[in-house]
């Protein structure tokens, strides 16, 4: 049994793809074919053993591999035909009492790419860019404290837990739009031009004035209406802190004595407010972004978040009625921060 044409690769998917590339250069770029879960045993099995059609065999990708995948690799472990077979694992691991993944440990085909944690030094990183691009000593900071997250999973003590990671794939992506944008320009890249062109730091600026809402801070509230004027093409901030009140309000609602997930967050109820007749889904709930905002909820009372929802949906509605953005700014300000109520939309629609 050789297991020279296998690997399992689990962690960050940045320093994953790297290694797949520099897989793919060594055998001289075969085709590559790609899989996931979704792929059947047979069909996985039928690429793994399939006569090659090129000079240099398929080099086969599974990302996130089922049980049943993993199983059909090693029951065709003496008759693959194809280069190679890689099985990725991205921002999660692997299950170590699969018979592949225990043997692949052991065989030395496995490895593990540990991720940047939030709020982690971005100098390794950073220096893969700063070949190709001109910074300004302010880049580096800014990206520490600005690049966009995301969950994943790792072993933390033996054990598998939800972490907040750096998103280097979304960041790379943010970095190869700036260096599109000035490679013939021989621009020093400052802070300001990563705050003005990356995504994600709208994104990230969205979620800091959620916590400024929370919190009422007036000061910050203000200065992001100042920053981000609204308009009727720009009303997507309020509808993302009128869903996370919700959400709030919700558990909220539903933090006595008897909220478990089991009998609030899984039930379902038919159109009609009765007991389901059929079986449904259950509810996909991720533990670790429940704690976060079970974690929010605490710092407020309910009667807040409920003024402030309903401040978020009269903005909405008198926003679309026509009535001066920098009306409802103000009037939104001073509603998020308690110091008045949100009147009933003037113009009611």
């Amino acid at each position: 049994m050789s297991w020279d044409k296998i690997w399992l690769l689990e962690g960050c998917p940045y320093f994953i793809n790297w290694f797949i590339e520099d897989l793919v250069d060594d055998l001289g770029n075969p085709n590559v074919v790609r899989f996931d879960s979704n792929t059947s045993a047979s069909e996985f099995s039928s690429a793994l053993t399939a006569f090659p059609f090129y000079d240099v065999p398929d080099f086969i990708v599974v990302r996130n591999p089922d049980a049943e995948l993993l199983s059909a690799c090693l029951s065709n472990i003496d008759t693959m035909r194809c280069s190679q077979v890689v099985f990725v694992s991205e921002y999660n691991t692997f299950d170590g009492r699969q018979s592949l993944v225990s043997k692949a440990v052991k065989n030395k085909r496995f490895k593990s790419f540990d991720y940047f944690e939030q709020n982690d030094d971005l100098t390794k990183f950073f220096k893969i860019w700063k070949d190709r691009i001109k910074f300004a000593s302010d880049c580096l900071p800014w990206l520490n404290k600005n690049a966009p997250t995301r969950l994943a999973k790792a072993k933390v003590n033996g054990q598998k837990k939800d972490i907040i990671i750096v998103d280097l794939m979304k960041l790379d992506n943010e970095l190869n739009k700036i260096y599109s944008l000035y490679q013939n320009d021989n621009k020093t890249i400052t802070s300001e031009d990563l705050s003005n062109f990356c995504s994600f730091n709208k994104e990230s600026e969205i979620w800091s004035f959620l916590d400024a809402v929370i919190a009422g801070d007036f000061y910050s509230i203000t200065n992001y209406f100042d920053k981000y004027k609204l308009t009727t093409s720009n009303e997507g901030p309020l509808w993302v802190v009128s869903s996370q009140l919700e959400l709030y309000i919700q558990i909220k609602n539903n933090s006595s004595s008897d909220f478990t997930l089991s009998n609030k967050l899984n039930f379902y109820l038919d159109d009609n407010f009765q007991p389901p007749t059929e079986i449904k889904p259950k509810a996909q709930i991720n533990l670790y972004r429940l704690k976060i905002a079970i974690d929010t909820c605490n710092k407020v009372t309910l009667a807040s978040l409920i003024n402030k929802y309903l401040a978020t949906i009269s903005a909405i509605r008198d926003l679309r009625s026509g009535l001066p953005p920098e009306i409802i700014s103000g009037l939104l300000s001073l509603a998020y921060s308690e110091k008045n109520k949100y009147l009933e939309p003037i113009y009611d629609v």
